[in-house]
């Protein structure tokens, strides 16, 4: 009869702590596999089974029959059991269709392609709209808060709009809502209602015992203008010129009114003041009006200046209270001859010829013989060209010459251009030059040299 032979046996767990003996086998019940023990490694090497479902993370290059390629290299088969590594084909310039155009290297969703089957939410209910709770999750959600419906119908709640919706500060109890016209609104008090369809007769007024002072109130209504109230002092009707308003709620007379006297401001509700900005041309004639027309204001009121004629200039009057046209007499000369300049005399103006600028044109000559020194240099500070004339006594063989501006005249001493050699004998020398402004001259001289005169013309 037949033996069965049965292997020592455990789960995995079982494994885990256990080290067989060298060349033992064991059977893991969890991993349906055969373990072999070398006799110190813990849990034994456990084999494959033929399906490879036990393996996992374990097949790499060496485990394949195929050579290592380079780094970025696919595995490719040849159809033949025979594995190879390969560049990757580019496939950048390859077309895409579906909801995609263009190439792989530059794909571009298509028009209308993304939809809400698309997007990672699920639909809402018509007229819903898209929302991100900003932390990247994306919902439909419907109008709420004040407003209800949808995007393409949407509604204003009942009873939603108060004084905090409106752009307008709020008024006090019994107070209506007004509009300046020209898109404000504001709370104003209903004073007044005069005359027919059974409206009340009513005014609002404000009563004030003076007190000696000329200004009253706060108003309980704003008196947009003085025509727009009524005032009396003790029953005594006032003109609206025997008062101003430095405020809508208070009011000012021109000269105090008696303490003890009684005042009373009547509001008729009217508001006539002209609006800011509304006034344009057609609204303003100062009669006889002409195109070219300016107005001005002369204190009392405003006036017409009516344009001027060609070449006149506009101007302000002697008493400096108003303008007016001028004609100016033309303010040059006559030209006079060709090459002439203007000159002015503080007062007018007048064609002269041009003033020489050469040399002798408003200097003249001057003996500076006793403030001139021999070898010493001098500079022409004048603004204009100098002239030289000197004269001088020169000793046996001796010289003089002129330095002008640091240039020697001679090649050898004492003798060139501007320089004289007097013999054995000596003598008397005259040199002459022109000094340009700014320049520098010298007067030197040797054997018994001595000057015996120094002009400047200058």
């Amino acid at each position: 009869m037949a033996k069965i032979v049965k292997r020592r046996r455990g789960s995995s767990a079982d494994h885990a702590t256990f080290t067989g003996s060298e060349g033992e086998l064991t059977v893991d019940l969890t991993e349906k596999t055969v373990r072999v023990h070398d006799g110190s490694t813990q849990a034994g090497f456990p084999l494959a089974r033929n399906d490879m479902s036990n393996v996992s993370n374990a097949v790499g290059i060496a485990q394949l029959t195929v050579a290592d390629g380079t780094a970025g290299q696919l595995l490719k088969t040849d159809g033949s059991g025979n594995l190879v590594f390969t560049d990757a084909p580019d496939v950048s310039a390859s077309a895409i269709g579906g909801d995609l155009t263009g190439t792989i290297g530059n794909a571009q969703i298509g028009s209308n392609k993304v939809g809400v089957p698309e997007l990672n939410l699920s639909d809402g209910t018509n007229g819903q709209v898209l929302q991100t709770n900003g932390s990247g999750t994306l919902s439909f959600v419907g109008l709420g808060g004040d407003i209800s419906g949808t995007i393409n119908a949407t509604q204003i709640g009942t009873n939603k709009v108060g004084i905090g919706e409106l752009n307008v500060t709020d008024g006090t109890s019994g107070q209506v809502l007004a509009t300046n016209g020209s898109g404000d609104l504001f709370f104003t008090t209903n004073a007044g209602g005069g005359g027919g369809g059974g409206g009340s007769s009513t005014f609002v007024e404000n009563n004030y015992v003076a007190d000696g002072t000329s200004t009253y109130g706060p108003f309980t209504v704003a008196a947009p203008s003085e025509e727009a109230i009524l005032v009396f002092i003790d029953g005594v009707n006032q003109p609206t010129t025997s008062y101003i308003l430095p405020t809508t709620t208070t009011i000012q007379f021109t000269t105090a009114v008696n303490a003890g006297q009684k005042i009373r401001v009547v509001h008729l509700g009217i508001a006539t003041e002209i609006i800011d900005n509304t006034v344009n041309g057609a609204k303003i004639a100062m009669g006889a009006d002409v195109a070219g027309d300016m107005m001005f204001y002369d204190g009392t009121d405003y006036r017409r200046l009516g344009i001027g004629t060609n070449g006149q200039r506009l101007s302000v009057n002697s008493g400096a209270t108003a303008p007016e046209w001028i004609t100016v007499a033309d303010e040059l000369p006559a030209a006079g001859s060709s090459g002439n300049i203007l000159t002015s005399n503080g007062s007018a103006w007048t064609s002269a010829a041009a003033p020489s600028t050469g040399i002798g044109n408003g200097q003249s000559w001057q003996n500076l013989y006793t403030s001139r020194l021999a070898n010493t240099n001098y500079t022409n500070s004048t603004g204009k060209p100098i002239m030289l004339y000197i004269s001088c006594q020169t000793g046996n063989n001796g010289g003089a010459k002129l330095i002008l501006n640091g240039v020697d005249p001679t090649n050898s001493a004492f003798t060139g251009v501007v320089n004289t050699n007097d013999g054995s004998n000596g003598g008397r020398s005259f040199l002459g030059a022109i000094v340009p402004n700014g320049h520098t001259y010298r007067m030197d001289g040797s054997g018994g040299f001595a000057m015996s005169g120094w002009m400047e013309l200058r």
